[in-house]
């Protein structure tokens, strides 16, 4: 596997800049102009202000590289593209808009002008409907980035496949959300599903012969990983695991723990949707002295963990990632990103994924020729060859068949884990298909 080179555009004085315009927004969001996005530096540069006069949307250029069949761009393109984040969890708001700034920022040409629309999905099937109506009827959008989660793009799969609109999921992992309904299939998943992160664990990581315990919220990603282990033990025969759940709004996790201490376990999933919530997962265990030999979790975790974790805990956990997150590419987009907002991720899968959302839209909008020949692009997405992003290269992403962008046999994944500081180390490098 080679890292993609990636074209770089510096905003600082004396370069071109990328003009962001984020206020509050109209028409019923109350969630625009709360996700305090700015305009992106690379790094070493510096950060352009961001045009705030009345807009709830951002309007930036690029172009797309790479290969995809389609008629081409013949002129200047605009796309308005919706990004569905939630209120209930901020940073799935923020993170995404920033993810795709930075892609912005980094296809670096003018051939596509992009108009961004956040919307807030308020972290619920009935939010993510209402969202997507107003993307779709009054923000006249050409692309729907979101929802971040499987329950909410399950509710409104039909809604938006049976318009027709290009759709990128970043975060959603139900292996059910990028399938094709009556009309089609419009979506297009850059998350790792549960199942297949779920395979990984069950056959490189822990031993699943042994006491394993599973600890997960009560969300659809939560409920998906019961059910990807369910299906995996089942199998393989294998003895039944201890299983305790928790509601996200819930602050002590002890009684969960002691369950799971009292039954023996010895080695721990952690199924969570969002980075702090495994903070809480391993206070409660710290909590109750509940010291499993091996605590394991996907790159769900990456940003608010490493943060507000203490060292002790963070060298208790490893979790597996196709991501090859200690890639040129992958750690100099995390440097471009505290260049551009004094920060680290909350949650770096939400900026990675969407990041890789644009750059695989934009590369299907310049391969049709318009943003709103939908069915074009669509088609071109599905058709694109030697996609690359953030050191990750596959040939063929998608097929007519097959939506998903990562497949069990199409990269090597990784087990990684962190150092006293919080840094990454790789643990294993994995190869999925054994």
């Amino acid at each position: 596997m080679r890292n993609n080179s990636r074209t770089r555009m510096l905003l600082a004085a004396g370069a071109a800049t990328v003009a962001m315009l984020l206020s509050a927004c109209g028409g019923g969001s109350d969630s625009a102009g709360t996700t305090p996005a700015t305009t992106p530096a690379t790094s070493g540069g510096s950060t352009a202000a961001p045009d705030t006069a009345g807009s709830a949307t951002g309007s930036a250029t690029g172009s797309a590289t790479g290969s995809a069949t389609g008629g081409g761009s013949s002129g200047p393109i605009t796309a308005k593209i919706a990004l569905l984040g939630s209120s209930a969890a901020p940073a799935t708001q923020f993170e995404q808009r920033r993810g795709v700034e930075l892609a912005i920022a980094d296809l670096g040409d003018e051939n596509i002008t992009f108009e961004l629309v956040d919307g807030d999905d308020k972290g619920t099937p009935e939010g993510s409907v209402s969202a997507v109506q107003k993307a779709l009827n009054d923000d006249k959008v050409d692309a729907i980035f979101g929802p971040y989660s499987s329950g909410g793009a399950l509710q409104v799969q039909e809604l938006i496949q049976s318009v027709g609109r290009p759709w990128c999921l970043p975060l959603a992992g139900d292996e059910a959300v990028a399938k094709a309904t009556a009309a089609g299939n419009w979506a297009f998943q850059l998350s790792a599903t549960a199942p297949q992160a779920i395979n990984v664990i069950a056959t490189n990581v822990i031993d699943p012969a042994g006491k394993v315990g599973l600890i997960a919220d009560t969300t659809a990603y939560g409920q998906a990983f019961d059910a990807a282990m369910t299906t995996v033990w089942s199998g393989k025969g294998l003895p039944a695991y201890e299983k305790q759940t928790f509601d996200m709004a819930a602050t002590d996790l002890s009684v969960q723990a002691q369950a799971l201490k009292d039954a023996g376990v010895t080695e721990v999933v952690v199924g969570v949707a969002l980075p702090t919530e495994m903070v809480k997962v391993l206070d409660a265990f710290d909590q109750v002295g509940f010291t499993p030999s091996k605590i394991v979790s996907t790159g769900a975790i990456q940003g608010g963990f490493a943060a507000n974790a203490t060292p002790e805990q963070r060298q208790k956990v490893t979790f597996v990632v196709p991501w090859p997150i200690l890639s040129e590419d992958y750690t100099t987009l995390l440097a471009d990103y505290k260049a551009a907002y004094g920060e680290d991720p909350q949650q770096t899968a939400a900026v990675v994924a969407a990041y890789a959302c644009l750059k695989m839209y934009a590369q299907g909008v310049e391969a049709a020729g318009s943003a709103q020949d939908y069915p074009a692009v669509r088609d071109a997405i599905e058709n694109i060859q030697d996609f690359s992003s953030l050191g990750v290269e596959v040939t063929t992403p998608f097929s007519a068949d097959d939506h998903r962008m990562w497949d069990l046999d199409s990269v090597a994944w990784g087990l990684y884990g962190f150092d006293a500081d919080g840094n990454y180390t790789l643990v294993e490098t994995i190869d999925a298909t054994s």
